[in-house]
């Protein structure tokens, strides 16, 4: 069976995907290194000279996203849209606005993509299931990562301790009762780049009550860096302002 990864790494320019299109190459949770004393251990970061091994902990799937880096770009995507419910939303962005390029990090869910291989590290990524876009290093913000549009990135908004620093009380039934419903506040973090007005309103900081992103529920969600990115369209309602 022909490894379309090794095909593109060989010929470099000369394969380009098609339009509204991007070649990736995953990025390793962590790599293994033959440490002297240690032998091989995977790690997870380095820090000031210092091998960090990456911790041995179960995790869940749920929330789990898949990390590309952008290798070659096809085309503009004629539109730029995303499906919700039985519509389709159209958002004025383009791989350039969104400043997807080579080397560009992308957040996509775990069944995104189309796998060159069996056993090849590189999937093509279609424009609309991009979920978040990293930043240009020298771009500064509250996250690493962007939304794509038609997500945005959360924060979620937690209860106080029973009783907080300021006063609140909240009794434990309360709190189990509230743990047990169907949604969860969130603080907006970010939006996606230059799609703001389509947000029907919706801004940074906004308190919003979405989907609780429990495992094997119907939403699509990502976890990165400590944030949520969720589509727009998951959003129950807006907080209304004080």
């Amino acid at each position: 069976m022909t490894d379309w990864g090794d095909i593109v790494v060989k010929a470099g320019e000369r394969v380009r995907p098609l339009p509204g299109f991007v070649w990736c190459e995953l990025v390793p949770d962590s790599v293994t290194r033959y440490v002297p004393g240690l032998g091989n251990i995977k790690i997870e970061e380095i820090r000031s000279g210092l091998i960090i091994p990456k911790a041995e902990e179960k995790m869940t799937d749920s929330g789990k996203g898949r990390l590309l880096v952008v290798r070659t770009v096809g085309g503009e995507p004629e539109e730029w849209t995303n499906r919700y419910f039985e519509k389709e939303r159209r958002w004025e962005a383009s791989f350039e606005q969104q400043k997807i390029g080579e080397g560009t990090l992308l957040l996509v869910r775990q069944v995104a993509g189309l796998s060159a291989g069996r056993k090849s590290e590189y999937f093509q990524v279609r424009w609309d299931e991009v979920c978040a876009i990293g930043r240009p290093v020298d771009e500064d913000g509250v996250v690493d990562m962007l939304p794509a549009p038609g997500w945005i990135a959360l924060l979620p908004d937690e209860l106080p301790d029973e009783v907080g620093a300021s006063g609140l009380y909240v009794r434990s039934e309360v709190r189990a009762a509230l743990a047990d419903t169907g949604g969860l506040w969130c603080r907006v973090m970010a939006l996606a780049r230059g799609c703001e007005s389509g947000y029907d309103g919706l801004g940074v900081g906004d308190r919003v009550l979405v989907p609780r992103l429990l495992s094997g529920g119907a939403t699509e969600y990502v976890i990165a860096g400590g944030f949520r990115y969720v589509p727009y369209d998951d959003v129950f309602a807006v907080e209304e302002a004080a």
